[in-house]
This record gives structure tokens, sequence and C-alpha cells, in this order.
């Protein structure tokens, strides 16, 4: 939360919150890294009013990563939510750093307004990569291509 480049902000209903969103300012786009709506207020229209209001204002191209579509009904109910919003799924898996004590799995990325091709793929998870996980970019790592 002290990062001065990570916002977290509340999602609210009348004076409630109801949900968060956070996300980095990254050199070239912005990462939306979560975004959750309380169970009881899902199917509102909260999140997506949200999110249209990050797309509002975004000066930079916006991403976010979402379990492979398949994986999962609610994999793909997401990557659906997320296109709904003229997001593009990026059928290609990566792998992000995992959290503490969470293994690490394949994600797929979805951007907008534009799709990500191989390049900015690459690029868009190595600045993740450098600038929310501080990962020195001399350090060979698997890559999920």
């Amino acid at each position: 939360m002290r990062q001065p480049r990570y916002r977290f902000s509340a999602i609210l209903r009348d004076q409630d919150v109801v949900g968060v969103i956070g996300m980095w300012s990254l050199p070239g786009f912005c990462f939306i890294e979560h975004v959750a709506i309380a169970d009881a207020f899902r199917s509102a229209g909260l999140g997506q009013r949200a999110l249209r209001a990050v797309q509002r204002h975004a000066v930079d191209p916006v991403v976010l990563d979402v379990e492979p579509f398949g994986t999962d009904f609610f994999a793909a109910r997401r990557v659906t939510f997320y296109r709904r919003l003229g997001f593009h799924y990026c059928g290609h898996p990566v792998t992000l750093p995992p959290y503490a004590g969470k293994t690490t799995e394949p994600s797929n990325l979805m951007a907008w307004p534009m799709a990500l091709d191989e390049a900015s793929r690459v690029q868009v998870v190595e600045t993740i990569e450098r600038e929310i996980y501080g990962l020195h970019p001399l350090i060979p790592r698997h890559r999920a291509v």
C-alpha cells in the first residue's frame, strides 16, 4: 500500500463498501491486480461501473490477468465479463510470480483497448516482474509462452 504507483480503491454502493479494486500505474500501462465485489452485490453492475471508470480515466492501456478460459465455470464467466467491457483475451498463458504461500499457476492476460501481440505480452510480463515483484531482468527465469 505504500507503493506510490499502487492504488487501492473502494467500490461503494450508497455509503457501503461493496468491493475493491487494486491497480498499478506501470511504465506504458495500468495493471489491474485485484477486482472483488462482495457476493451479495454481484451481478448488480458495480464491477462493470468501476472498470468503466478506470477505462474513462486511463491514459495508458489497461491490462489484467485471469485464469485461463475453460479452466472452470468461474474463469469462463470472468473472461466473458471482461470481454463485454472491450478487453481482448490473450490465448497464450503467462506465469506471474505467486503470492507468498501460493503455488505458481498459469494465467492469461487481457488488455484494453487493444490486443497484445507476443512482443507486447512478453514486455508486459517483464514489466510486472520488475516493477511489482522486484525481479532483476538479467536473472534467468522460466517463461511460460
